[in-house]
């Protein structure tokens, strides 16, 4: 009886009750059109399900391999979740625009919550703790919000899809610089796979709900001239972050 007791109490873990999380301000939506309410992302799987302990156990073996580039990795991208995409485009000489980019990232935010709010799932160290399970984790402020899907993932997937409109030839590059953003999470003790997968579908279809004409993107400033604006951290480690990121680019991504 007591083990039914256990494992009942375990898949009712939510990452907090419904009235402790933030409401999505969706009143601030300006670039989905009303459709994306009806995108339909599958729900995760319990939280005593083999799949769910095996992504657990995922997790724990790729904190074990984390080289330092990697965990620096998670700093870069910690507040600035389109860091690589717009790193990318530095490094070959594609003109974007950062208030767009900061633009689709905070309308990002509405729908994320959203989904976070209806899935609350708990976030892998709440699980693992339940679990006895140990779990090392990268301690942030940015993940004080249910874990399914990934934010990180759908911000940086979606700035990424939408470069890749403008430059097609350079979509490969784009979405892997996304990649490094999204599975950073992972790999930081974060997100469990599955929340990482979940984010990229939600990206990826939020892609048919975009209001283009909202970005206003008729002519972009390089990268590197006067008009950009590009955050000083990002023109000071530029240099020195060159030669991590092909390191990381030979990363396979996970689809």
């Amino acid at each position: 009886m007591m083990f039914i007791e256990e494992v009942t109490k375990v898949n009712n873990l939510v990452f907090a009750h419904q009235a402790e999380l933030k409401k999505a301000k969706y009143d601030k939506i300006e670039l989905w059109d009303t459709g994306w309410q009806h995108i339909k992302i599958e729900a995760p799987t319990e939280n005593n399900s083999t799949a769910t302990i095996n992504d657990i156990k995922t997790m724990q073996i790729l904190s074990k391999k984390v080289t330092p580039s990697v965990k620096k990795q998670y700093v870069d991208c910690d507040l600035d979740g389109s860091y690589y995409v717009k790193l990318y485009m530095e490094d070959n000489d594609l003109e974007f625009n950062n208030d767009i980019i900061e633009f689709i990232e905070d309308q990002c935010r509405p729908v994320i919550r959203h989904f976070k709010n209806f899935f609350n799932r708990p976030r892998p160290y709440q699980l693992a703790k339940a679990l006895n399970m140990d779990l090392d984790r990268y301690i942030t402020k940015t993940s004080n919000t249910p874990s399914y899907p990934s934010g990180h993932a759908v911000q940086s997937r979606v700035v990424a899809n939408y470069y890749a409109t403008l430059y097609p030839e350079h979509k490969e590059g784009l979405l892997k610089g996304a990649y490094i953003c999204g599975w950073g999470r992972v790999e930081a003790g974060l997100h469990y796979p599955s929340d990482y997968t979940a984010g990229v579908k939600l990206a990826d279809s939020l892609m048919n709900h975009m209001r283009v004409d909202k970005l206003n993107e008729d002519a972009p400033v390089n990268a590197t001239g006067s008009g950009i604006s590009m955050p000083p951290t990002m023109q000071k480690k530029k240099k020195e972050q060159d030669k991590r990121f092909y390191e990381l680019w030979k990363r396979k991504p996970k689809t």
